[in-house]
């Protein structure tokens, strides 16, 4: 996989990322043909300079600009109803957490620590977010209300809590512990890698947390099933990334990926019968599917650009993902088969920040 560095601030460490590719003029739009229901994509772009969120709805719509400030504005969220969306800004001097209308209108600050909050979740009802603040000398959990009201501390320790996913159920919020021994954890907490650690779930109101993940590893990109009966995660118990599924009771550990390439960056399909992911293994990252218990592995893109950041339409028909191949890091879309693979839109998208909103 290709060197990446993404919103390395907001995580408050270093995060590998892809450097924007350059140089010459986009093809001109194709016409967008795919058969689908209407989805409302978020995205960042730094088309002028800097970081701002954007909204963009399929089929037929144009990047809508949502922020307008020159600090960093990143990490669209959306809520479970589509009406709002979380984002990360540093406007204030460092990393908070915001809430803004698909509009633009409505901004709202909702944390104002004194150190970095970010890594926002909702709640499956959205009445709560969960978030990841740095307190020194580490990041740990928190909640609060969907308007910044009611703040109160999921875990309390010396290691750094890291990318919450709350459950479908609502019970449980899975995450990723990194530096799990309180020495090593005391020193340089903002500039180690985040997602090296174990895969934790805890309770949604705090109390007794379970270890999932087993071993010397390095887990990252836990994502809970529509059901919330797996978390499916990338470890590299097998030396390199290969994409896991996991009981959140710490039972039925499966790999689904085997290979010397790294596989990453799972997401469920709507209905959970399918998972798609980004593969090295052809020699460039393509956008793979799968079923659920890792058989029938597709190549989708077959591009010999990088093809990544897959997200699935509401509806389950279309994939949206993040490609290069026009020298620019720009958002297509495809049919959940792999065909009619288009442009969306030619201004320039950040890799990973790209969000879909449910129906």
């Amino acid at each position: 996989m290709r060197s990446f560095v993404i919103l390395a601030a907001v995580a408050g460490a270093a995060i590998v990322a892809a450097a924007f590719g350059g140089g010459g003029e986009a093809e001109p739009l194709v016409e967008q043909t795919t058969a689908a229901g209407s989805s409302l994509l978020a995205f960042s772009s730094d088309s002028d300079g800097h970081p701002e969120v954007f909204a963009l709805r399929f089929p037929g719509g144009e990047p809508r600009r949502l922020t307008r400030d020159p600090a960093f504005d990143g990490s669209p969220v959306w809520a479970p109803d589509g009406r709002s969306l979380l984002f990360v800004s540093d406007r204030t001097g460092n990393y908070d957490i915001w809430r803004v209308q698909p509009d633009g209108s409505g901004l709202q600050q909702l944390t104002r620590s004194p150190e970095d909050d970010s890594a926002p979740d909702w709640s499956p009802d959205g009445r709560e977010i969960v978030y990841r603040s740095y307190r020194s000398p580490s990041y740990d959990l928190f909640r609060m209300r969907a308007d910044g009201s009611g703040r109160q501390a999921i875990t309390a320790d010396f290691s750094d809590d890291l990318e919450p996913k709350w459950s479908p159920r609502g019970n449980l919020i899975a995450f990723v512990r990194s530096c799990t021994e309180p020495q090593p954890c005391m020193k340089d907490a903002k500039t180690r890698i985040d997602g090296g650690g174990q895969l934790y779930v805890v309770g949604a109101h705090g109390g007794r947390q379970r270890r999932l993940s087993r071993g010397s590893v390095v887990v990252s990109d836990p994502q809970w099933s529509p059901r919330g009966n797996l978390i499916a995660f990338v470890s590299t118990e097998a030396a390199n990334a290969d994409v896991y599924v996991i009981r959140p009771d710490g039972g039925g550990l499966r790999r689904l990926t085997r290979g010397a390439a790294a596989d990453v960056g799972p997401r469920w399909s709507p209905d959970g019968r399918r998972i798609v992911f980004v593969s090295s293994r052809d020699g460039d990252d393509e956008v793979y599917v799968m079923n659920s218990d890792g058989s029938g592995q597709l190549n989708l893109t077959r591009n010999r650009a990088a093809d990544e950041v897959p997200r699935w339409s509401p509806d389950g028909r279309q994939i949206f993902f993040v490609s290069d191949r026009t020298g620019r890091n720009q958002l297509f879309v495809m049919n959940a088969d792999g065909s009619r693979q288009e442009r969306l839109a030619s201004i320039e998208a950040i890799y990973s920040d790209l969000a879909v909103a449910p129906r």
